[in-house]
């Protein structure tokens, strides 16, 4: 079923999203929104793929060398900032950087997946029944979701990471880690709203499409929301 539905997206990006070879603007929202379910569609089909070979996991990774673990987050990061610095008009090479990208969130995903399957598909249902809801919100009433919010998210989001950087050296009841999450999926929701109004504004604006980078602020939201829910269920 995946791999169709990969075609069908890819077939349906080939004829919107380009012209002569380039991003054009034209149906801005409708390619932002390809990319985005693209984006899910390889990150599901990557941590099937790391599933039906028994890839070892981050987790087993970890027990064996910490430093590995710590590598691997290194390289997804700085193929994050490669990703978005390349230039649209080298599409090939854009493109092949993303996947590699996609697919090592799949990879983070993965021990998740192994954790359990069952939650992991309820969790994955959930996130796109928020994320339409949020979305259709937004489209529902831009005016009530301003994009002045960007600092006091970014300013919540810089205080959630010191604390996760703190539950490193300080582990943290069970109780602290399910109301950590709730306020983590609270505060990714709006950033979901935020950044659908960010792609309304860009797509009223645009004079060069990056549907790459455009599509990446909705699809971290949707992951941040996907892995919190999961924590809250399996809590």
């Amino acid at each position: 079923m995946l791999p169709i539905l990969v075609f069908l997206v890819l077939l349906a990006i080939y004829q919107n999203s380009f012209s002569k070879g380039r991003f054009t603007c034209k149906n801005f929202l409708l390619n932002a929104y390809l990319y985005i379910f693209l984006s899910f569609l390889i990150t599901a089909i990557s941590v099937q793929i790391y599933d039906y070979y028994q890839v070892p996991s981050l987790m087993d990774i970890y027990r064996n060398s910490g430093f590995t673990v710590l590598a691997i987050l290194i390289m997804m990061l700085g193929l994050l900032i490669l990703v978005m610095s390349w230039s649209p008009q080298k599409v090939f090479q854009k493109h092949f950087l993303w996947v590699l990208w996609v697919a090592l969130i799949g990879y983070t995903l993965y021990p998740l997946f192994q954790k359990s399957p069952q939650i992991y598909e309820q969790g994955s249902l959930l996130t796109f029944m928020m994320m339409a809801v949020l979305t259709g919100i937004t489209f529902m009433y831009p005016n009530k979701v301003k994009l002045s919010w960007g600092s006091t998210l970014f300013t919540f989001l810089i205080g959630l990471i010191l604390i996760r950087i703190i539950h490193i050296f300080i582990p943290f009841s069970s109780s602290m880690h399910y109301w950590l999450s709730y306020i983590s999926l609270v505060l990714f929701s709006f950033f979901m709203l935020w950044d659908t109004k960010l792609l309304m504004t860009k797509a009223k604006k645009c004079v060069q499409a990056d549907y790459i980078n455009d599509s990446m602020g909705v699809f971290l939201d949707g992951l941040n929301i996907f892995t919190n829910i999961f924590a809250i269920q399996s809590n």
